[in-house]
């Protein structure tokens, strides 16, 4: 059992390691779009969930945008929420020239995150951290999936 466990996270690795600076889709007229196949990134984000005990079908893709307040700089991230609506992910993408892609490691934030939604509002990026917003206002923080 521990090989087959040992085996899954070395295939997703290397996944995401390969999908950081894939292109996922551009800024046109204000607005975001998805240009690539996510079937891939959808396999491996729930397989990530899936090893951390939580069990989810990804079905609603979106870039989402907001402004870091503290660097006073727009930020881009890619979301998936489950089909129970109970999870969502959160990626962070990084803008060339209107083209949008997974962040990399040369980027001051590229871990992966996701929230269970019963508790947490949203997730937001302030000081290049990630942060979020509980129901009852108490102190939360996303919970790490790939980094």
């Amino acid at each position: 059992m521990k090989f087959k466990q040992l085996f899954i996270v070395l295939v997703l690795l290397l996944f995401v390691t390969n999908s950081f600076g894939q292109k996922i889709g551009f800024i046109q007229r204000a607005q975001h779009r998805i240009s690539a196949d996510l079937t891939p990134l959808k396999k491996a984000w729930e397989l990530a969930l899936t090893n951390q005990n939580r069990f989810a079908e990804l079905v609603h893709f979106e870039i989402e945008s907001g402004l870091d307040p503290t660097v006073n700089k727009t930020f881009y991230v890619l979301t998936a929420l489950s089909k129970d609506r109970k999870i969502k992910v959160y990626a962070p993408l990084k803008n060339v020239g209107g083209n949008l892609s997974i962040a990399g490691k040369d980027m001051p934030l590229s871990t992966v995150v996701f929230i269970e939604t019963e508790q947490t509002l949203k997730v937001k990026i302030d000081n290049n951290t990630w942060q979020c917003e509980r129901v009852d206002q108490a102190a939360c923080s996303p919970t790490l999936l790939i980094e």
